[in-house]
């Protein structure tokens, strides 16, 4: 069903605009999600700064791990490999369109998205 038909189908049946969202269907391993794509400079804990690629998502959207859902994700932190990296750097400031694969909640502090994304492939 397309967003603004469930929105007014939620209105029409007395549900909030956001309890509508809130009942759409997870991002999940698998899936085309896009945003804009940019790079942010992070600190470690260890003193060292670096460079993470995050994918932007507006209106924020529920991401689904392997583990738990994730309902207000805004930033998906791309990994790869270096050949991603560099795409992702070309394509700065722009919007991407990745399919995801294996998405996980952060785990260390490398990890500065609200969802990790390091298996993926950019389709356009």
């Amino acid at each position: 069903m397309h967003t603004l038909c469930g929105l007014g189908l939620a209105a029409a049946v007395g549900l909030a605009p956001e309890a509508a969202r809130a009942q759409a269907p997870c991002v999940a391993s698998g899936d085309v999600i896009s945003g804009k794509v940019a790079p942010v400079t992070a600190s470690h804990p260890n003193g060292s700064t670096f460079t993470a690629y995050i994918l932007t998502l507006s209106p924020p959207r529920c991401v689904a791990t392997a583990e738990q859902r994730i309902e207000a994700a805004a930033r998906l932190q791309l990994g790869g490999n270096a050949g991603q990296q560099a795409t992702l750097r070309r394509r700065a400031n722009a919007v991407v369109a990745v399919r995801i694969r294996d998405p996980f909640a952060p785990e260390t502090a490398w990890h500065v998205g609200d969802v990790i994304v390091v298996d993926y492939d950019i389709v356009n």
